[in-house]
């Protein structure tokens, strides 16, 4: 069949053949070697470049290739697997490590983001540094299957010697363009490399020396353990291909490395790339016991009646791997409905036995016969043994609540849901929560056939105090495993301490309101402490007045959350008067201060004009906040400002303006400026005015 043929029928029959099997794509790594091709392809072109690298100086060349849509290997020396230092290749680790921690690139703090961007562009080895940890590389080779890279064991700590092979260069950028949380930013970053790194070395070579499409990570360096100390590397993309290019080297060919890494990518970047003649097929799957029932299809465009040998193989934990070979002549007529010609003699389906926890990597391969580029892998799925797993989706607060979500299941009771605990570490300390996993998730479900659905959790959460909070998850079962943290911020009290005007019979009018949304139906009371030249006197005062426009500003919270009443001035001068929210959770919240300056001269002013007043001063009523002369109405809890001329804002210790105020304050009301223990007796004997109670200051203000 031609060419072009297969290219049609590939793509408009894969989707057509029902494998009877749940179906669990997930596109893979070809490990095993590739088979000849046609001239001018990416294995010409790797043998002419570890050839060319050889020939100049006995540089020995690690290469390889993969198909950028797909992941299969197209090419790649013999050498492929061995290890060499990673030099400065191995910050694209600690870049997808930090993306990942905090549940996608996204959630990287603006500064981090572009710091770990400039430790790519630049190759920025103080930055590495900084931010590198032992454990991202054992971290980072597990999440995107990396069976040969790890630290080196002579010296975990020193990141430039973390050991790494060509192969698994390839298969973590394959992988890491596909990882959601990290892939759409390190790959744009990638394109992005400098001619020049942080410590001025040339870095426009290899893959970074390509025209059009392309991104790369150079690295340099005499980190290697063998007699070739010297290594210049380059790994990258092109618009069709994933390569990576180790280069090991005598001290006398450190100079010449970088061209024959140059040499190397345009050869590779210039080869022709047709895999219509590659071999085609389809794998499925199921868990059944203590097996992975595996199952599928292959046909090769170039012998279509033949049988193709398919190769399995199961990624173990702990870096066991076991490979299978079958042999696809099982009857399939739906194989044969979809490619007229072919016959129906291509399936296969094989036990394979599972052994060891954790997670088991299940691929299936065609081999290819004849032209084409290399084998094709045509399936991976993974399966889980032993201990339980999951995922923390969401984490987001709003109006007093947090909502979290996310699902875990365990492998010794598929069917059955588990519990998940979440802790929630924030200003007040930790706390713990219990969830059962059994939320329908069919998008879980078909990811893990077997396992059913109802595998997910979900909760919306009172966090106690305002400020971050780090969430954690753990799915229970034989071995509690973490499935993730997030962090939220959580802002439950919202207040504005308007106004303290001078009023008349030797008070102060004070104006504003408080409300928490842990309780927002709930009147809170507001501390009040007034300091002057005879002492501070505190008084707490309920909330309840009417204020609309707060019900208006912030909705579902209601509109008894106003305060308006008068507490005594003692003494002339000038008195602060600062405010405290008294929440349910413990964290009281200063609302601000303000600063009335009175003198006797003053006093009798006031005195005169209260007789005049229509609302008498210390009314709670809604018409006294409508109607109050002075003042006119509030439009907003945000613009409330006092409009008395004895009265002057001020700013808090916080440095906010006390106009509308949400800073924090300690879990006990700390004693006002210029206030000790043992006030005066006097200062304790003041009667308030109706609907406020005094609170003595001998010691800490009680906390509501």
């Amino acid at each position: 069949m031609a060419a072009h043929l297969w290219r049609a029928k590939r793509h408009q029959n894969r989707r057509a053949i029902t494998i009877a099997l749940c179906a669990a794509m997930i596109a893979g790594l070809l490990l095993v070697a590739p088979a000849a091709s046609a001239a001018s392809t990416p294995q010409q072109a790797v043998d002419q470049a570890a050839a060319n690298s050889a020939a100049n100086g006995g540089i020995t060349s690690y290469i390889s290739v993969v198909d950028r849509s797909s992941g299969a290997v197209l090419a790649g020396t013999g050498n492929a697997d061995v290890q060499v230092a990673s030099e400065s290749i191995m910050k694209l680790f600690i870049a997808a490590y930090y993306a990942v921690s905090v549940g996608g690139y996204w959630n990287l703090p603006a500064a981090t983001e572009s710091t770990l961007a400039d430790m790519i562009r630049r190759s920025h080895d103080q930055i590495a540094s900084a931010y590198w940890r032992a454990g991202i590389t054992s971290f980072v080779a597990a999440r995107y299957g990396m069976q040969r890279t790890a630290n080196n064991p002579a010296n975990p700590g020193r990141w430039g010697s973390t050991r790494i092979t060509a192969a698994d260069m390839t298969q973590f950028m394959f992988q890491m363009s596909r990882d959601a949380l990290v892939g759409p930013w390190l790959m744009d970053v990638m394109a992005q490399t400098t001619a020049f790194g942080a410590d001025g070395y040339n870095q426009a070579f290899g893959m970074n020396a390509l025209s059009g499409i392309h991104g790369s990570k150079q690295g340099w360096g005499q980190d290697n353990w063998t007699n070739q100390r010297s290594a210049i590397h380059s790994v990258g993309y092109t618009d069709k291909y994933f390569v990576a290019i180790l280069q090991t080297g005598s001290s006398g060919s450190y100079g010449i490395m970088p061209s024959t890494a140059t040499y190397s990518a345009r050869t590779i970047a210039d080869s022709a790339n047709d895999d219509a003649y590659n071999p085609i097929g389809d794998m499925a799957v199921k868990r059944v016991g203590s097996y992975a029932q595996v199952g599928g299809w292959s046909i090769d465009p170039d012998a279509q009646t033949a049988a193709t040998q398919v190769h399995i193989y199961d990624y173990g934990p702990g870096g066991v791997n076991r490979a299978y070979v079958l042999t696809a002549n099982a009857n399939r007529p739906d194989v044969a409905g979809a490619y007229p010609g072919a016959g129906a003699a291509h399936g296969y389906n094989f036990l394979v036995p599972l052994s060891g926890y954790g997670s088991h990597r299940i691929c299936a391969y065609a081999i290819n016969i004849g032209t084409g580029t290399g084998n094709t892998t045509i399936g991976c799925s993974f399966v889980q043994v032993g201990n339980p797993f999951g995922q923390f989706d969401r984490a987001a607060s709003s109006s007093g609540r947090t909502a979290v979500s996310g699902w875990a299941m365990d492998p010794h009771a598929p069917t059955t849901s588990v519990r998940v605990h979440l802790y929630d570490s924030g200003p007040l300390g930790t706390t713990g929560y219990s969830l059962s996993a059994n939320d329908s998730r069919p998008d879980v479900g078909s990811s893990y056939p077997g396992y059913g659905n109802n595998h997910g959790w979900s909760a919306s959460l009172p966090l106690a105090g305002d400020g971050s909070h780090r969430l954690c998850a753990y799915a229970i079962g034989r071995i509690n495993m973490t499935i993730g943290c997030r962090v939220v911020t959580v802002k439950n009290t919202w207040s504005s301490f308007d106004s303290a005007t001078l009023g008349s019979n030797s008070n102060i009018r004070v104006r504003g309101w408080a409300l928490s949304q842990l309780a927002p139906s709930t009147a809170i009371r507001v501390h009040v402490y007034v300091s002057g030249p005879q002492g501070t006197v505190g008084y707490s005062i309920p909330t309840g007045v009417t204020r609309a426009d707060v019900g208006a500003t912030l909705p579902g919270t209601g509109r008894s959350h106003g305060f308006d009443t008068s507490v005594p001035l003692i003494g002339f001068g000038t008195h602060r008067v600062c405010g405290f929210a008294i929440t349910p959770d413990g964290q009281n919240r200063s609302i601000g201060c303000k600063t009335v300056s009175t003198s006797p001269a003053a006093k009798v002013q006031a005195d005169a004009a209260a007789a005049f007043d229509v609302a008498e001063v210390g009314d709670s009523s809604p018409a006294a906040i409508t109607t109050d002369a002075a003042s006119g109405p509030v439009a907003t809890p945000e613009s409330a400002t006092a409009a008395t001329t004895a009265v002057s804002d001020q700013t808090t210790a916080e440095g906010t303006s006390a106009a509308a105020t949400s800073d924090s304050a300690p879990s006990e009301i700390p004693l006002p400026s210029g206030m000790t223990s043992g006030v005066e007796a006097t200062a304790t004997a003041v009667e308030p005015t109706a609907g406020t109670t005094a609170v003595t200051t001998t010691g800490a203000p009680s906390t509501g």
